[in-house]
C-alpha cells in the first residue's frame, strides 16, 4: 500500500515538473 501511494506521488511529482518546465518555456 504505501509502496502504490509512493508511485503516486512520484507521478504527480513528474507531472508538476515537466508543468513547469512547459510553463517557462512557454513564458
Amino acid at each position: 500500500m504505501v509502496e502504490t501511494w509512493h508511485k503516486e506521488l512520484e507521478s504527480l511529482y513528474n507531472e508538476m515538473v515537466s508543468w513547469q518546465i512547459t510553463f517557462k518555456y512557454c513564458k
